[in-house]
Order: C-alpha cells, then structure tokens, then sequence
C-alpha cells in the first residue's frame, strides 16, 4: 500500500506562495518526494485534482504538477511507477475527464491524460489501449464537453490513429466533418477548435498523399469554423483556428487552392478585425 505524505495539502498550497522564501522550501521539497516517493506524490497530485473540497487554484495546480511529474525529462518518474499506481492513475484520469464539470480543471486534467498518452501511444505502441477506447468513444459523445477532451487527446496520439486506422478512415473523415458542422446559434466553439486541431495533426502524421486527399475536403468546413467564430466575436478560438490553418498552409499549401477566393475573402475579415493581433 502506498504511504500517505503528511501535510502535503499544505505543501501544494505553500507552492503557489507569495512569499518568495516559503515557496522555495516547498519547491524543494517537492523535488525530494518525487525522488524519494514517486507512487505517494502521484497519488496524492490524483486525489487533489479530484477533491471537491480543494479550492479551484489547488486542483488546477495539483493537474499541471502531476502533467509535469508524469511526462518531463521523457516520463522518469512515470517508468518508476509500480503497475498498481500505473494503472490507478490511467483509469482515474480518464473518469476525471467524464465527471468533471468546471471547465478549466478539465482541460488541464486533458492536458496531463494528453501529454501521459503521447508517451504511451503513438505509431509503433499503444501502452495505454483504454485511452485510444475512451477517444473513440467520446468524440461523437452528445455531451460537449467530452467531445472537446477526446478530441484534444485525439491531436496528442494522432500518430497512432494515422498508422493503425487506415481502415477506418472514411468513418473518422465523417466524425470530422460533423463535428465542423456550425448550426445557428451553436455554442460549441471549443468543440469546433479541438476537432480542428485534431484533425490538423491528423493531416500532418499521414504519409500516404492519397490518403491525406480524403481529410483536405474538409478544409471547406474548417474555413466555415472560423467565419463562424469570427461573426461570434470568439476571438480566442478565431485566433486558434487561423494558427491552424497557417500551419497547414506552410506544408500543404497546394489544398487552398480551390478555396483561394474564399480563403481570401476571410482573410481580409480577419484583418478587419481589431481583436486579432497582426503578429497571428
């Protein structure tokens, strides 16, 4: 059984100190339990970010300190892990993402599941096959905001997808293209963007150019995503789509082609706005 680390609610909350000499302390005193108790810090980080009773700031720290636990200097502490805490915490991140309901503390749990997948699922391996389940299974979810987390996690793993779904490409060509969709009134702009992405690092990881042709049809659909959001004034996501497109644009610039008028039409709406800073 793994031990609990006394008083380390209140080592967390000495990290976000504002006196200078405090949160030093508990830097280092953070950096000797991930050395000395691997398995404790990460289950203590786990149950942090799932309290009810923590205060909003504690959980979104406790996320990004167990994402940096868990993924920095290539996943150390994580292959330190004993398989029970291993398993612990990939079948709670992922419920995490299912039951939580403030917004912020679920992109940032996303963020930690996102970047722990990277490490485990990519073109040659797939360590963590309940989390390529948990994409396929949320990302024509009815919930939104499930929609929104699997296809954040869908970009992280995009390598596996275009090496191992070459047979189901046609049904993720038609998940994309109804998750593009922007219906009067729709309030689903964060979908919108992480579907985007998503489908983005999917482009970008297929080889085969016959392939990529099925997903560049939907660049139409992309370019409809972001007039919608620019007549919404949101401006955040605007911003997110149009690096998107900018990117995609340096390596496949021939797929604007057909679009050229549209796509200049647009630009000229994007530059009309004030919001968006020219550096985009």
């Amino acid at each position: 059984m793994t031990s609990r680390i006394p008083g380390f609610d209140g080592l967390v909350a000495a990290l976000m100190s504002t006196d200078n000499g405090v949160r030093k302390q508990a830097e280092k005193e953070y950096e000797d339990l991930k050395q000395t108790s691997p398995d404790s810090i990460s289950l203590h980080l786990l149950e942090l970010l799932n309290s009810t009773e923590a205060n909003l700031n504690v959980r979104s720290l406790a996320a990004i300190l167990l994402r940096g636990a868990l993924t920095k200097n290539n996943g150390e502490l994580f292959c330190r892990l004993n398989s029970a805490t291993r398993q612990t915490l990939q079948t709670e991140l992922l419920a995490s993402l299912l039951n939580e309901g403030h917004v912020q503390i679920r992109r940032k749990t996303c963020d930690a599941v996102g970047e722990l997948g990277r490490k485990l699922v990519d073109s040659k391996k797939n360590e963590w096959p309940q989390l390529v389940q948990y994409v396929l299974a949320n990302v024509t979810s009815d919930n939104p905001n499930h929609r929104e987390s699997a296809f954040s996690i869908f970009e992280k793993i995009s390598t596996h997808f275009a090496a191992n779904a070459s047979n189901n490409y046609q049904r993720l060509n038609q998940i994309f293209s109804a998750s593009f969709c922007v219906s009067p009134g729709d309030n689903n702009v964060g979908v919108h963007v992480s579907a985007i992405k998503a489908w983005a690092a999917l482009l970008q990881s297929i080889g085969n150019a016959n392939d990529r042709t099925l997903f560049t049809s939907l660049l139409s659909e992309v370019l409809r995503c972001l007039q919608a959001s620019l007549e919404i004034s949101a401006t955040p996501e605007a911003i997110e789509i149009l690096k998107v497109l900018i990117e995609i644009c340096e390596d496949h610039a021939k797929i604007f082609q057909p679009l050229l008028g549209s796509f200049i039409n647009l630009m000229s709406k994007v530059i009309e706005n004030g919001n968006i800073d020219a550096s985009v």
